[in-house]
């Protein structure tokens, strides 16, 4: 390497040299090349690193989408259509099954209410004059009711305390002041609501000297089970929320009538369409960022996942399995319904899948048992002694995912080659580091011992020419 002309002319003239700074580039113009391409590698590493995360979450929102395809429970659901749903709601769980049923409310369940026969005033009115006492609540059927007994402080025996304390006494009965609208310091009134049943009657009393608000008369609504007529049979609750008179269906009673409900639960195709529907749209989105991965890296240098795996062969790999399985044929195909084509999905070249619902409806329509089978469906084969499970598409799917996102599938076994990687360049360039850093010392102590030797050198020229001057002068004199 040339060196610089201002220095060889220093060190000519014998002047001081910076030799940390000559040293230091010297080092430097052998280093940074070597540092450059250890850590282009690094940053190479790290970037796909980053990009098999994505990778990850990517397919994790595709899996998602396929998950709801992974088993026939997933279409269950069952569409219901009620003939009277002013008088009963209802709901299915998993256990319901395709049917017809019919619902008659005779009696909803009601609690008893009772009202206090005097009022208050305003909500703070005091209760017994300010003084202490006790309430009393009895609950349940006569001869065997449970007793609670609850406590009204000194000075905290306004109306609003009192109503307050009968409900953190939880017993079962709820109170509430109600503002009548009355003038004449009656207008707020205690009502008290139990639970529903016939047998949740209740009592209430207390010790009070001073309390008339606390007397309550006969009840306004007495206690009452519900009663219903379910597929021609009469059964009674003491809830309006009935879980057990069908399996699989719920009853919320909201109105007594005197008509039956119709109840018809068939299979559900918009359950069907919406989780196609699903799909498609997570394919799509797994395509598009996989190409966002695998393209060229974006011009913003904040888009730290754009191109991080460009010409990485994972990309091609996964969405290859998964385009086999997508659209290749369903273990438990029908006679009808094969593929994901039989039911509208198709493919352009550029890769993106589109959904024709009129299809999907054709299908539905007239092949529902084979559209859930082939997407979801398993069955037990055995052939030559040798025991298999054929499953569909998205069972099938669903299987590849887990093994392709496992701790052991090929995403982490690449994920985990490329920390590796990273770690062997970081010590490459430690390494290298260490190694520059003595060539750094060995070029100091050189050129030291150069600038030394120079300064010799010139000390002996200043000496030599002040010996010349000295005879010369000596010569002139003469």
């Amino acid at each position: 390497m040339a060196l610089d002309t201002n220095i060889v002319t220093a060190l000519g003239a014998g002047s001081g040299v910076d030799i940390k700074a000559l040293a230091k580039g010297l080092t430097d113009a052998e280093r940074v090349p070597k540092q450059n391409a250890i850590q282009a590698k690094i940053d190479k590493s790290e970037a796909k690193i980053s990009g098999y995360s994505a990778m990850m979450a990517v397919l994790e929102s595709f899996k998602t989408a396929v998950d709801g395809l992974d088993s026939t429970t997933d279409f269950s659901a069952l569409a219901v259509r009620n003939s009277n749903p002013s008088s009963v709601a209802v709901t299915t769980t998993s256990l319901a099954g395709p049917g017809s049923h019919s619902v008659r409310v005779l009696a909803l369940a009601k609690g008893q209410r009772s009202i206090s026969e005097l009022g208050f005033d305003n909500i703070t009115s005091a209760v017994n004059n300010n003084q202490a006492f006790n309430v009393t609540i009895k609950t349940g059927p006569a001869g065997s009711q449970t007793t609670t007994q609850i406590p009204i402080s000194a000075g905290q025996t306004n109306a609003t305390a009192v109503v307050n304390a009968i409900n953190q006494a939880a017993t079962g009965v709820s109170a509430q002041l109600v503002d009548t609208g009355a003038t004449d310091g009656n207008r707020y009134r205690i009502v008290l609501t139990g639970q529903t049943g016939a047998n949740n009657q209740f009592e209430i009393s207390s010790d009070a000297l001073d309390a008339p608000q606390m007397a309550f008369g006969d009840p306004s609504q007495q206690p009452q089970d519900a009663s219903v007529m379910v597929n021609g049979l009469q059964i009674t609750r003491s809830t309006n929320s009935i879980s057990d008179a069908v399996p699989g269906l719920s009853l919320e009673l909201l109105a007594e009538s005197g008509f039956d409900a119709s109840v018809q639960l068939s299979a559900d195709p918009a359950n069907v369409k919406s989780k196609l529907q699903a799909l498609v749209q997570g394919y799509n989105d797994m395509v598009s960022d996989f190409k966002i991965l695998s393209g060229k890296k974006s011009e913003d240098e904040n888009d730290v996942f754009s191109g991080a795996l460009n010409g990485d062969s994972t990309v091609r790999s996964v969405l290859s399995q998964v385009r086999q399985i997508f659209f290749g044929q369903s273990e438990t195909k029908g006679e009808s319904i094969t593929n994901m084509r039989d039911m509208g999905v198709s493919v352009d070249k550029e890769g993106i899948v589109t959904l024709d619902e009129s299809v999907l409806d054709k299908a539905i329509s007239e092949n529902f048992d084979e559209v859930v089978q082939a997407l979801a469906g398993r069955q037990a084969v055995t052939q030559d002694g040798v025991f298999s499970q054929k499953r569909g598409i998205g069972a099938t799917m669903a299987a590849k995912l887990r093994e392709i996102m496992g701790p052991t599938g090929l995403i982490m076994n690449q994920s985990n080659s490329a920390e590796t990687q990273v770690s062997r360049y970081e010590t490459e360039l430690a390494k290298l580091n260490d190694r520059m850093e003595l060539i750094l010392e060995r070029y100091t102590r050189q050129f030291a011992s150069m600038e030394s030797l120079v300064g010799q050198l010139s000390a002996m020229r200043e000496n030599l020419k002040g010996q010349f001057e000295a005879m010369a002068a000596s010569y002139n004199q003469k």
